[in-house]
């Protein structure tokens, strides 16, 4: 009969997302379930988001809270506690927000510069910062 396995009391991993063109991406060394991936997708800020399993090196599984209750093969064999998939889906949401809106703060900067090397000469108008 096999055991569970030992579970550390705390784990650290590297999980990533990116923004390209518009696209999402987010990056789990581990295999999530269909569950989780779709929860991402479905609360992305991007139109399409790719997600992708394993990346990384996979550490283990990680399945959601409902499978541990129904107690499958991957929850009995998985290094992470009931509940660690739907804290991920929601960072992985997060940092998505969170490079949207660093692109948006970037191209405002950006506009910003543009708007003071070619309006400065003029005095100044009030800049962007009433326009957005």
């Amino acid at each position: 009969i096999l055991g569970r396995p030992s579970r550390p009391k705390r784990a650290t991993m590297d999980i990533c997302a990116a923004n390209i063109a518009g696209f999402g991406f987010v990056t789990a060394p581990f295999e999530m379930f269909s569950a989780t991936g779709m929860y991402i997708k479905e609360n992305s800020p991007n139109e399409i988001t790719f997600v992708c399993s394993c990346a990384n090196g996979a550490k283990s599984y990680i399945p959601t809270a409902d499978a541990y209750d129904y107690g499958c093969y991957e929850s009995f064999t998985s290094y992470f506690a009931k509940g660690t998939a739907e804290l991920l889906q929601v960072k992985y949401v997060e940092m998505l927000e969170d490079l949207i809106m660093a692109a948006i703060n970037d191209g405002y900067a950006k506009a910003e510069k543009v708007y003071e090397e070619k309006m400065g000469k003029y005095g100044n108008m009030g800049g962007l910062g009433g326009m957005l």
